[in-house]
C-alpha cells in the first residue's frame, strides 16, 4: 500500500477535490494533507471532505516544507500496511487509469526507490530527461525528487534536512538532500508511469534561488556525492555560456552565469551550518 504526503498550502486548496477524485476510490492508496492552513480553514477543509477512510488532514507543525514532509513520514510509519511513502506536490495530477497501472508496478520488495516521469498537461516532459536512469539508476539520487521518487518506507534512515526546502534556508534542494542522506542503493525507473504537473517559466529570480540551493548542499553531503552533483549541475550552464558567447546571444549567457554564479554563492553559505532533520 502507498502513502502520499501532500503539503497542502492555502492557495492550493482547490486542488484537494481533484487529487482526491483520481485517488480516493483506490483502496491501495492512504493520502495524508499535512495543511499549512489556519485553524478555521483546516476545519472548514475536513468537513468538506471527510466522507473518504483513506483520506487524512493534519495542521503543519511548523511553516516548513520539509518539516511537513517529516510530519507525513512520522504518520505512515505508524501504519503497518503502508510499505512505500509518495511525496505528491498539492498541484500535481495523477490520470485514474495511471493510478491503477502504479498499484502493480510496486511488487519488487527489492526496490528502494521508483522513479516516474512528470509531464506538463501538453506531455512535455519537466524537469530532466529520466530515460537514461533505466541503464544508470545510480544518477537518480542527484536528479530526482519531490513527485518523483516513490520510497520504500523501510528505506528511509533520515528525514528531511529542515535547512533545505520553503521554511528553510534555501527554499529548495530538500529531495536531493534526502536522497543524498538515504543513498538508496536499489532504484528502478517506470517508464510508462507519469504524473502532471504545471508547467512554472523559468525566471531569473527562480534560477538564483535555484541555484543557491544547490550549491548551498556542499558541507551537507559527503565529498563525492557533492562532486558528481557539481558536475551534472554546472556541466550544461558552462556548455551555455561557451555557445552562447560564440552566437553572441549575451542575454543568455548572462543567464547562464547566473546559474554558476547562485551556485557557488550556495557553497560558501554553506560551510559551518550543520544539518537539522527534525
Amino acid at each position: 500500500m502507498i502513502g502520499i504526503v501532500i503539503n497542502l498550502i492555502s492557495t492550493r486548496v482547490g486542488n484537494v477535490k481533484y487529487i482526491n477524485d483520481s485517488l480516493s476510490r483506490n483502496k491501495k492508496f492512504k493520502i495524508i494533507y499535512i495543511c499549512q492552513l489556519n485553524e478555521n480553514s483546516f476545519k472548514l477543509l475536513k468537513d468538506e471532505h471527510n466522507k473518504h477512510n483513506n483520506i487524512y488532514f493534519e495542521l503543519a507543525s511548523k511553516q516548513s516544507l520539509s518539516s511537513c514532509k517529516n510530519q507525513g513520514i512520522d504518520f505512515f510509519k505508524k501504519k503497518q500496511e503502508i510499505d512505500y511513502i509518495w511525496f505528491l506536490d498539492d498541484d500535481c495530477y495523477i490520470d485514474k487509469n495511471i493510478a491503477n497501472k502504479l498499484c502493480t508496478k510496486l511488487l519488487n520488495p527489492r526496490i528502494d526507490c521508483f522513479v516516474i516521469k512528470i509531464l506538463s498537461k501538453d506531455k512535455k516532459i519537466i524537469g530532466r530527461n529520466l530515460s537514461y536512469l533505466k541503464y544508470l539508476p545510480f544518477f537518480a539520487k542527484y536528479i530526482t525528487g519531490g513527485p518523483s521518487i516513490i520510497i520504500k518506507k523501510r528505506s528511509i534512515k533520515q528525514n528531511f534536512d529542515l535547512e533545505f526546502g520553503y521554511g528553510g534556508h534555501t527554499i529548495n534542494a530538500e529531495d536531493t538532500k534526502f536522497m543524498i542522506d538515504n543513498n538508496f542503493k536499489n532504484i528502478e525507473l517506470l517508464g510508462d508511469i507519469f504524473i502532471y504537473h504545471p508547467y512554472e517559466q523559468t525566471t531569473v529570480d527562480r534560477i538564483k534561488n535555484y541555484s543557491y540551493g544547490q550549491g548551498y548542499m556542499y558541507k551537507k553531503i559527503p565529498n563525492i556525492d557533492f562532486i558528481i552533483f557539481s558536475i551534472l549541475t554546472l556541466y550544461r550552464p558552462i556548455i551555455g555560456i561557451l555557445f552562447n558567447i560564440i552566437k553572441l546571444d549575451f542575454k543568455k549567457v548572462k543567464f547562464y552565469f547566473f546559474r554558476i554564479y547562485y551556485f557557488f554563492r550556495g557553497v560558501k553559505s554553506s560551510v559551518g551550518i550543520k544539518n537539522s532533520h527534525y
